[in-house]
């Protein structure tokens, strides 16, 4: 769930890209520290957050 003060982004849509595209890069770069070299999936749930930041 992003955060409505997240980075101090106003515009809803720019702040949530912006929150998971955070995410993914942390989640990235410590898998890869650990060793792992793995896929991330995303539950058809979530998906609902990539539909609306892809729009712009």
């Amino acid at each position: 769930m992003c955060p409505p003060d997240y980075k101090n982004i106003a515009d809803k849509t720019r702040r949530i890209k912006q929150f998971y595209k955070d995410g993914f890069s942390v989640m990235s770069d410590v898998l890869q520290q650990m060793g792992f070299v793995a896929g991330i999936n995303i539950p058809k749930r979530c998906r609902r957050h990539f539909d609306v930041s892809n729009t712009k």
